[in-house]
C-alpha cells in the first residue's frame, strides 16, 4: 500500500520545511505580449494594480510569518507600466516594503529605458537609494529572444547602473539569458562602445551579491548572470506549447529548505510561485478584509494537498 500522507501530516510538512517570501504581481499589464509568459500579460490587459494599502498590510503581516525569507519581489506584467497611470505608485511600494524590513527584487523587462518615462524612472530609483543608503536591492532583467530589443534595453540599464555613483553598493543586477551568444554580444558592445567591462576573476565582496556575481571593473557594482532554468507550462507558454518545464507541481516542493513565494496579484488572488492556474485562493475574505498570512498558507496547503492526493492515486 502506498505511504500517502494524511492532510495534517502534509500541511505540517509544508509549514515546517520550506521558506516563504512575498511576491507582488502588481499588474497583468505589460508593454510586451511574450510567447513564453507564464501568465497572459500584455498591453490589452486591464490597467489594474494591487492597492498600496494591500501591499502595506500584507508586508507588515508577513514580517511575523514562520520561516520567512525577508525578500519581497515586485513584478507584473511589467511593473513600470504603473508610471503611465500613477507615477507615485512604484516609489511608494518600494518605500512600503523597505519600511517593513524587506530586501527588494524588482523584475522588469527594461523596455521603458527607451521611452519618455526613462528619466523619471531612473530618477526615482536613484532617489530611493539616496533615501535608503543601507537598503538591499536587486534588479532582475531578461536578456532573451522573447523581449523585443532586449539587448538594447539591457545595455541602457547597465550603462545607468554602471555610471551612477549615487547608487547603494548593496545593489546588484541579475540577468537571465537564454542564449550564450546573445549574452556575449551584449557585453562585447558594452566593452567596446561604453568601456564597461567585467572582472571575471575576482569574487564580489558585497554581502548581497551572489557567489557567482561578476564585478564591473573599476566599480563596486555587481552583476549576476544566470541562464533560464526552463519555461513553465503555464499561461501563454501553455497556449503556445513551448514549455520546457512540465514536471509535477507537487514535485517542486520536493526539496526541504527551498524558498517558495506566496504571490499576490491585481485580481485579488493568492497562490504559490507563478502557479495561479493550479492552486489559488482570494486574499480577501467575504467581508473584503485581507486574510492573515497564516490563514492564506493553510488554505493553499489544503488545496495543494488535494492535488497531491490526485497525483498519488494515479501512480
Amino acid at each position: 500500500m502506498k505511504n500517502i500522507l494524511s492532510r495534517a501530516e502534509f500541511c505540517y510538512w509544508l509549514d515546517n520545511n520550506f521558506v516563504w517570501s512575498p511576491f507582488f504581481k502588481i499588474t497583468n499589464l505589460c508593454n510586451y505580449c511574450c510567447a513564453h509568459c507564464c501568465e497572459r500579460s500584455g498591453p490589452n490587459a486591464e490597467p489594474t494594480f494591487i492597492p498600496i494599502a494591500d501591499v502595506r498590510a500584507i508586508a507588515e503581516d508577513f514580517r511575523y510569518t514562520k520561516n520567512k525569507m525577508p525578500i519581497a519581489v515586485i513584478s507584473g506584467g511589467e511593473p513600470m507600466m504603473a508610471y503611465k497611470y500613477a507615477p507615485y505608485y512604484i516609489p511608494n511600494i518600494m518605500k512600503t516594503l523597505t519600511r517593513a524590513g524587506f530586501t527588494i527584487e524588482l523584475k522588469t523587462n527594461a523596455g521603458w529605458t527607451l521611452t519618455e518615462n526613462a528619466s523619471v524612472i531612473f530618477n526615482d530609483l536613484e532617489s530611493y537609494f539616496y533615501k535608503n543608503p543601507n537598503a538591499y536591492f536587486s534588479y532582475h532583467l531578461s536578456l532573451d529572444k522573447f523581449h523585443p530589443q532586449s539587448a538594447t534595453t539591457t545595455i541602457e540599464f547597465l550603462k545607468w547602473f554602471y555610471n551612477n555613483d549615487k547608487l547603494s553598493r548593496r545593489a546588484n543586477v541579475h540577468i537571465f539569458y537564454d542564449s550564450p551568444d546573445f549574452l556575449t554580444d551584449t557585453f562585447v558592445q558594452l566593452a567596446e562602445k561604453h568601456k564597461i567591462m567585467l572582472d571575471l576573476k575576482n569574487k564580489p565582496k558585497n554581502e548581497f551579491a551572489k557567489i557567482d556575481a561578476n564585478l564591473f571593473c573599476g566599480k563596486e557594482k555587481y552583476i549576476v548572470i544566470e541562464p533560464y532554468h526552463g519555461i513553465d507550462n503555464l499561461g501563454r507558454a501553455f497556449d503556445n506549447k513551448i514549455a520546457t518545464k512540465q514536471s509535477s507541481f507537487i514535485k517542486s516542493f520536493s526539496k526541504p529548505g527551498d524558498v517558495h513565494t506566496i504571490t499576490f496579484d491585481s485580481n485579488g488572488d493568492c497562490y504559490f510561485d507563478c502557479a495561479s492556474e493550479r492552486v489559488k485562493t482570494p486574499y480577501r475574505n467575504a467581508r473584503g478584509k485581507i486574510k492573515p498570512i497564516e490563514q492564506l498558507k493553510k488554505e493553499l496547503f489544503n488545496l495543494l494537498y488535494d492535488r497531491y492526493l490526485a497525483e498519488e492515486m494515479i501512480k
